[in-house]
């Protein structure tokens, strides 16, 4: 069947992915890596086309950009084609070098924004490329490292991530740093604060992947929805957060409250709890007072709730990416 519409239109945000053809490397050394940064570095200024996170992963590439005037397709193809045939030379190789065209998905709210820029820096680590997040720190082939001042990627616009983390540098420099924590390590809690209001990123609200059907969404933590960043007053969102998740997960909130132990409310009440500890900034004890949880159910919630978002956002990445 025909392949779908691209979406777009100027100062829409979108995750952009790159996969070799079945599933080969597109990087064999740093030549090639630095060729791609190249023509990045190159292209998206002349295209007016921010870059707020990107990762080179050994056999496809995640990009979060936003558009300008120029159109987000004919971005991709000076990049994609440019770069395929300078491989091809390098490497006496024929044929296509990536697996159809790049996949694109929209991402809708700012809120969006932030999980979507830690999704994209945390894969290196969460494929073994590097063993801790210090080390990620040091990674040349991720934006990570651009925002703590450890590299340079010139077509990437650090500001504009890290000022949503704090007044000064060094203030949002730590605070990024503990909220890239809190996602790998239960035990440590996300920054109190708020980091940004909500506010709407994409100028044609209500727009989805290219091509894509109503319901599906961008592969960000989680699911394969997003999760959403830290909002001004995290206390009025925990009722929300109990409402959303229920309804997801078809659970009754009489059951999550109750104390059912069936393995569907438990992954909910696992959610919840992850989810207002770690991205709503709540503290421990005011989640488990409103869950009826002790000290150490919540701990242990907040546990399993990550291994389940981390093992349901990695499906979603495998079947977004299976293009």
């Amino acid at each position: 069947m025909p392949r779908g519409p691209r979406l777009d239109a100027p100062s829409c945000l979108h995750h952009v992915m790159l996969r070799g053809i079945e599933r080969r490397r597109i990087f064999y050394d740093d030549r090639d890596r630095r060729d791609l940064l190249e023509r990045l570095s190159r292209i998206l200024p002349e295209a007016g086309m921010p870059c707020f996170a990107w990762t080179l992963m050994p056999n496809h590439v995640h990009l979060v950009l936003r558009t300008g005037a120029i159109p987000l397709a004919r971005v991709m193809a000076r990049v994609n084609t440019g770069y395929a045939l300078a491989f091809n030379l390098r490497h006496a190789r024929v044929g296509h070098l990536f697996q159809g065209r790049y996949k694109s998905i929209l991402v809708e709210q700012e809120a969006q924004l932030l999980a979507l820029v830690r999704y994209v820096h945390l894969n290196p680590l969460r494929a073994g490329l590097v063993d801790s997040l210090e080390a990620l720190g040091g990674h040349r082939w991720t934006g990570h490292a651009t925002l703590l001042g450890r590299g340079e990627a010139s077509f990437q616009d650090a500001q504009a991530i890290l000022e949503r983390f704090g007044r000064t540098r060094a203030e949002a420099r730590r605070r990024l740093l503990e909220w890239m924590q809190a996602e790998i390590d239960p035990e440590v809690d996300a920054p109190e604060r708020a980091l940004a209001p909500e506010a709407e990123w994409c100028g044609a609200p209500g727009a989805r992947r290219e091509g894509a059907a109503p319901t599906e969404r961008s592969p960000q933590p989680g699911r394969a929805r997003a999760r959403t960043a830290p909002s001004v007053e995290p206390e009025r969102n925990l009722p929300a957060l109990i409402a959303r998740v229920c309804a997801e997960r078809d659970v009754p909130e009489g059951e999550l409250l109750g104390g059912a132990r069936t393995r569907v409310v438990a992954d909910a009440r696992a959610e919840i709890v992850y989810r207002a500890c770690v991205e709503l900034g709540l503290p421990g004890v005011a989640v488990a007072r409103a869950l009826g949880l002790s000290k150490a159910g919540v701990s242990q919630a907040r546990a399993r709730g990550r291994a389940l978002l981390a093992s349901e956002r990695e499906g979603a990445c495998r079947r977004q990416l299976n293009f």
